[in-house]
Order: structure tokens, then C-alpha cells, then sequence
């Protein structure tokens, strides 16, 4: 029992006694959040879509600093796109209108793998590997009309989880720690059906450039 109990101990004070980093990651999405064929022009109706995705991304990180190289990163990564949609009426002229501001927050959870180099400069530069999972939230799509989803009852799913998968190259100065990276997430589903002939939908495949600045 005695010996149950210094094992808990020693293995608390080892978890306790871990290096942990905190600090800021940002950068920019290289893909769209939505995907859209673009404009179309039926016989009894004219479609107009227009989207756009903010070219940024920022966000608070931490990193469990494990033996023998590895760690374990989680991000709170926030970002923003917009959609303007619009369907005309040929045969009266009517117009049915949408825009929709969303908020995409994303929490990446990867386990990292760090390389260093045999000499006290090559240690200060370790290119690294990571893969996880992330889960997402995107709010203000649940109000998009079943016009455009092709939801009848206008619902969508908010939330996916998906498999991520990047590499990069952290950087010690002095005390900071400086890492910049490439970053692909596949999601595991649509967040919505296509809508009018499938022209609009949420992109499952995500690329992102990343800076992340910790101690």
C-alpha cells in the first residue's frame, strides 16, 4: 500500500515537474471555409453567391513539454468568412437574400514530435511533426435559409471534428520560442447538404499557415 502510494506521488511529481509553454499562435487559412460552383442562371431563377474567408487566424496555445522530444499542443484558434447569397424570380422579379456573418472557432489537440541537431546552435533550431485531432464550432450558419442549404427545416450542424496532420521549425531566442508551420485539417463531414444544385457547401479540406510565439 505504502509503495501504491509513493508510485501516485512520484508519478503526480514527475507530470507536475514537466516544462509547459504558453503564448499566441497566428497566421492565415490557405483554403476558403465555404465553397461555392459560383453564380447560376436557371429558367425560373437567377442564383448570385459570394464568399469570402478573412485572412486571419489567432488564438491562445499551451505545450506539454514531454521526454525524449515530444509534446503535446492544444490551440483555441479563432477565424471569420462571410456569405452574401441571392435568388431572383425570372418570371416576377422577386428577390430572396442572405448574409450570414460566421465565426469558426477550432481547438487543434497534436501530438508533436521535435528533432534537434548534435551542436548547442542546431539544438536552439528543431524542425518538428505533429498530428491530432481538432474540433470545430461555427456559429451564425444555423440561420442560413433552407433556400440555400437545401435543409427544409433550415437547420445545419455546427460542430465537426476532423484529423490533422502539419510540420514545422520552433526557434529558441533567448527565452522565446519562435515556431512557423504548415497546418492541413480534413474534416470528417459536411456541416450542411449543397443546397441549390449543389453549388454551396462547407470545404472538408483546410490548410492554414501558422506562427505560434510561446515560452
Amino acid at each position: 500500500m505504502k509503495r501504491t502510494i509513493t508510485m501516485l506521488f512520484v508519478s503526480a511529481a514527475c507530470l507536475i515537474a514537466q516544462p509547459v509553454g504558453v503564448g499566441i499562435k497566428g497566421g492565415v487559412p490557405l483554403t476558403d471555409l465555404f465553397s461555392a460552383a459560383g453564380n447560376t442562371v436557371g429558367s425560373t431563377a437567377s442564383t448570385i453567391l459570394n464568399t469570402s474567408t478573412d485572412r486571419f487566424i489567432i488564438g491562445p496555445m499551451i505545450e506539454l513539454r514531454l521526454p525524449a522530444g515530444f509534446a503535446i499542443e492544444g490551440d483555441a484558434l479563432y477565424s471569420r468568412a462571410n456569405l452574401t447569397a441571392g435568388v431572383t424570380q425570372n418570371s416576377t422579379g422577386a428577390v430572396i437574400s442572405s448574409v450570414v456573418d460566421t465565426n469558426s472557432w477550432e481547438f487543434p489537440i497534436v501530438l508533436k514530435k521535435k528533432f534537434r541537431g548534435a551542436s548547442l546552435i542546431a539544438a536552439s533550431v528543431k524542425p518538428y511533426i505533429e498530428a491530432g485531432a481538432s474540433f470545430r464550432r461555427l456559429s451564425g450558419i444555423g440561420s442560413l435559409p433552407s433556400f440555400l442549404t437545401g435543409n427544409q427545416n433550415g437547420s445545419v450542424d455546427t460542430n465537426n471534428t476532423g484529423f490533422v496532420a502539419g510540420g514545422g521549425v520552433e526557434i529558441k531566442v533567448l527565452f522565446l520560442r519562435v515556431a512557423p508551420e504548415i497546418r492541413f485539417t480534413r474534416w470528417g463531414s459536411e456541416n450542411f447538404l449543397g443546397g441549390l444544385a449543389n453549388i454551396f457547401k462547407t470545404n472538408r479540406n483546410q490548410g492554414q499557415f501558422l506562427v505560434g510565439l510561446y515560452f
